[in-house]
């Protein structure tokens, strides 16, 4: 997601925040493993949500996030990708 999350929808970069949060918090997607006083910090500052539209994008695992976003990222901007097809890159 890092080259191209300039094209991710709100929803998606909310998801993408909301996971990385969790994760780096030891707690994957499981916000209640993270400490209230953290929880609130995080959700106060908008790093995690509570948003059911949100953590529904997450429901399948995040590489199925993940793969879901960067598909939906080639078909809808296909014309501002440019890939680097270089054979020894």
């Amino acid at each position: 997601m890092g080259y191209f999350s300039r094209f991710m929808t709100k929803e998606e970069a909310k998801a993408s925040l909301h996971w990385t949060s969790c994760y780096k918090n030891g707690a994957e997607n499981e916000p209640e493993k993270i400490s209230e006083t953290m929880r609130t910090m995080l959700l106060r500052r908008g790093w995690l949500t509570e948003d059911p539209a949100i953590l529904s994008l997450l429901e399948d695992g995040i590489e199925v996030f993940r793969q879901r976003t960067a598909e939906r990222i080639a078909r809808e901007h296909a014309s501002e990708i440019q890939y680097n097809l270089c054979p020894n890159c």
